[in-house]
């Protein structure tokens, strides 16, 4: 559903058997927790270009949710253990926002697969943020003002794309990024 939406939907019935939602594109600013209830089948949520200015307060019954896209709003801070409930999730696209930090990965730490963050205000990352992303496959931090990447052991890791960002690679503590 793309166009003039200023408020998220009640599905009602379907929301239990709805599998892909699609709310990009629209005028979306604040989503109340209790429309996210029971989207047991949900695996892909699409909620970019909208005006969310925070991190949608994920239901535990969206531990299917494999997708979830919010890149292009207004977002600038995840509070900690807010993506504890989504087990499964394995893309995260938080891409055009106005991130400045991240919390800690617990929930989907071990299933996160994919993280963009490109074109936020972030300008470092601890430790604990990346360190619990054992199968993370994919980082993406273009255009931030990342500076300095967390040493940390990644086992499949295949690509972390820094292009545009003012990260030194000859700074000491980012020397393994030359190896990796």
């Amino acid at each position: 559903i793309e166009g003039g939406l200023t408020a998220f939907p009640d599905f009602g019935q379907v929301r239990y058997t709805l599998r892909e939602l699609e709310l990009s594109s629209n005028l979306i600013s604040t989503i109340d927790h209790e429309l996210l209830l029971n989207f047991h089948a949900l695996k892909v949520l699409g909620l970019k270009d909208n005006l969310l200015t925070e991190f949608p307060d994920v239901s535990p019954s969206m531990n299917t949710l494999v997708e979830l896209h919010l890149k292009g709003n207004k977002i600038s801070k995840i509070s900690q253990g807010i993506l504890d409930q989504l087990k499964a999730l394995r893309i995260l696209n938080l891409d055009r926002n106005h991130i400045t930090s991240l919390p800690d990965f617990a929930g989907p730490a071990s299933t996160l697969e994919s993280l963009t963050l490109n074109e936020n205000p972030i300008t470092d990352l601890s430790n604990g943020a990346v360190k619990s992303l054992d199968g993370i496959d994919h980082i993406s931090l273009r255009n931030t003002q990342i500076d300095v990447f967390p040493v940390v052991h990644y086992e499949v890791i295949t690509t972390i794309d820094i292009t545009g960002s003012p990260l030194d690679v000859c700074y000491c503590s980012n020397m393994w990024l030359k190896t990796a």
